[in-house]
């Protein structure tokens, strides 16, 4: 059981995936101000990729789709630009979104969590962060040198072509502080996640 999600190199620039995040701005002194103000920007992905179980040794950099597969083995990476986040921002809420291309019957749960290791769009495989790099486990599976231990967000796609959104508020929110670098996120499928509608 399979899904593709259009990626960042999609012809069709409206279909490409994205963060769309709040924000209150950090206050310029510590007087008193009246209730913040929320602003609104969409985080366009600027690196993306697929880890792949079957070819662990090819990179998907340039494609136009991410594919997810049921028992993990197909897994997107995406990586966003932060810059129209202003210092000091305060993250209140950040939805990531990405379109599903075609049909299926079964409903899959979509996992989302953070990215530790640092990768590279262009290098990235099953076995490999970068050139030279291995992942600690493979198709970046290493809790706490890979990956965050625990995901972030997950979602239940089902049926047909669509977009779909994940809470990724705190991980956005560390990105933005400081507290987490932003080396993206990664999409996976447990096994025991797909039932048949």
């Amino acid at each position: 059981v399979s899904y593709d999600l259009a990626s960042f190199n999609h012809p069709q620039v409206a279909a490409r995936p994205r963060l769309v995040s709040q924000y209150v701005a950090a206050p310029a002194t510590p007087t008193p101000t009246p209730q913040p103000t929320l602003t609104t920007v969409v985080l366009n992905a600027v690196a993306d990729t697929g880890l792949n179980a079957w070819t662990t040794d090819t990179n998907y950099g340039s494609t136009a789709y991410l594919p997810l597969r049921t028992y993990g083995l197909k897994r997107p990476l995406l990586r966003f630009d932060l810059s129209a986040l202003p210092a000091g921002a305060i993250v209140t809420q950040a939805t990531f979104k990405a379109l599903t291309l075609g049909t299926t019957s079964y409903s899959m749960n979509v996992e989302a969590v953070g990215l530790v290791r640092p990768w590279n769009e262009y290098q990235a495989t099953w076995n490999a962060a970068r050139s030279g790099v291995s992942w600690s486990v493979p198709g970046a599976d290493g809790a706490g040198d890979d990956r965050l231990a625990t995901p972030v967000g997950s979602r239940v796609l089902l049926g047909s072509a669509r977009w779909w959104d994940w809470d990724v508020t705190g991980l956005v929110r560390d990105w933005a502080s400081g507290a987490l670098a932003n080396n993206g996120l990664m999409l996976v499928t447990r096994n025991d996640d797909v039932h048949q509608q």
